[in-house]
């Protein structure tokens, strides 16, 4: 992709907000996880609003990092690496406001991840979203699987 393919994009206002949208739907999807590995049922909500949501993306990737699951599951590392991925689109559209002499803007366009998820807008970057979420899922059943395997124990 040119320079001038992803500035169409980025002067697209229903582009920016699939963008926002998507970026949006990961978030919370993390979050929600990372609420349920550290809140009993009934404390979910207000952990949620009082903490969880204080916390930004790069915040939330280092706690899922961190997490001391039973072992070190593949997909959690596929997670942090969709995750990953997903903050460099946040970059990329926070730094998008003046693409023609942004320095970091030219920087993140040459991404090879960037150049993937943006190549063939909106099918790519709809997919990446929709699999970053699948990978989150995917761990927290794996989580939930462990936790009653250890309490049945």
């Amino acid at each position: 992709m040119r320079a001038k393919d992803f500035e169409k994009i980025f002067n697209d206002y229903t582009a920016i907000g699939r963008i926002i949208v998507g970026l949006n739907e990961v978030e919370w999807e993390l979050s929600l996880i990372l609420t349920r590995y550290y809140t009993a049922q009934e404390r979910f909500k207000e952990f949620d609003e009082n903490i969880i949501a204080r916390f930004g993306l790069q915040q939330k990737i280092e706690i899922l990092t961190n997490l001391k699951l039973p072992k070190k599951y593949i997909s959690q590392e596929r997670v942090i690496n969709s995750l990953k991925k997903i903050k460099k689109v946040r970059n990329l559209l926070a730094h998008s406001y003046l693409p023609h002499t942004n320095t970091k803007f030219q920087k993140l366009i040459q991404d090879s991840d960037i150049k993937r998820i943006f190549k063939d807008f909106p099918n790519n970057f709809n997919k990446e979203i929709a699999d970053t979420k699948k990978r989150i899922n995917a761990l927290y059943r794996v989580y939930l699987t462990s936790k009653k395997k250890n309490m049945s124990e």
